[in-house]
């Protein structure tokens, strides 16, 4: 996996066990956000400012392979 690390400094690991699915679900969410709280991010100075109308996005890529070869 990577990411713009400067521009998305965390990875988070998102876990549905039916919530939102109908199956439990895994899946990496790179992300702005400082742990899993606003508040927690907001006094430590590590929130992500958006003004009305502005967007942001980034690009993850995910590269898969067979390293180290199954023989």
């Amino acid at each position: 996996l990577s990411w713009p690390a400067e521009e998305v400094p965390y990875l988070g690991l998102w876990f549905d066990e039916g919530a939102v699915n109908n199956r439990p679900v895994a899946a990496p969410e790179p992300s702005t956000g400082y742990y899993d709280s606003l508040e927690r991010a907001f006094k430590n100075g590590r929130v992500a400012w958006l003004k009305p109308g502005e967007q942001k996005a980034w690009t993850m890529t995910v590269t898969l392979s067979d390293w180290p070869p199954i023989r």
